[in-house]
């Protein structure tokens, strides 16, 4: 959860530069964490340590990278 709180900082930075602050508010930092947001929907992929591990190992091993079609299929 520290990485989504890291990520989410910097995503907000990026937002709050490029607004134009007379048309729109600033962004809260809270609400680009997906786990800290008040959201009781969770991220789509979820992805448990077995798979992981296979998937890191058919990429940077097997020299094997996924196709566009097992990723649109939510194969992966």
């Amino acid at each position: 959860m520290i990485a989504w709180d890291h990520t989410a900082a910097i995503c907000a930075a990026i937002i709050n530069m490029h607004r134009d602050p007379k048309k729109s508010k600033s962004v809260d930092i809270r609400k680009m964490n997906p786990y800290r947001c008040g959201s009781t929907e969770q991220p789509k992929i979820r992805l448990n340590s077995k798979d992981s591990m296979k998937l890191l190992k058919r990429v940077f091993i097997d020299h094997q990278p996924p196709s566009i079609t097992e990723i649109a299929a939510g194969k992966i």
